[in-house]
């Protein structure tokens, strides 16, 4: 009972976080194409409710969902680089919560997640994302 409860509960945050791709918001000192997405806030939920694994779903059911119905226009690339960057927000943040079940808990582990987030986001459109985009 409890597998399909959490089965279920990763679908529909995961379906909850794909409606949200579409309330997003530019950052108006940033580049263009730099916006803010909530679609972080199912899986953030689902990360402290479920643990890694569960957001690690989430986030999977919502790009599925994403390039069945899209489709990708960036030759998948913006897929793999929200995938590795959401799961390297989220799933620091859950595992931090995970020990520290408190608000502080929980905003001390978006921060380290927020960190650990943009460190591979240098890392990843160095060497994987601008390489793959290019050729």
């Amino acid at each position: 009972m409890k597998k399909t409860k959490q089965l279920t509960l990763t679908a529909l945050l995961g379906a909850i976080a794909f409606m949200l791709i579409f309330f997003n918001f530019p950052i108006p000192i940033l580049s263009p194409f730099a916006e803010l997405d909530l679609s972080a806030v199912p899986e953030l939920i689902g990360g402290f409710m479920m643990g890694p694994v569960g957001a690690t779903g989430i986030i999977t059911v919502k790009l599925l969902l994403k390039l069945l119905l899209q489709g990708s226009s960036s030759m998948l690339t913006g897929e793999v680089q929200n995938f590795i960057l959401e799961c390297t927000f989220v799933i620091p943040a859950a595992l931090y919560y995970r020990k520290k079940k408190k608000k502080k808990g929980a905003v001390i582990g978006l921060v380290i997640g927020a960190v650990i987030s943009v460190i591979a986001s240098v890392f990843t459109n160095v060497y994987l994302i601008f390489p793959a985009y290019i050729r």
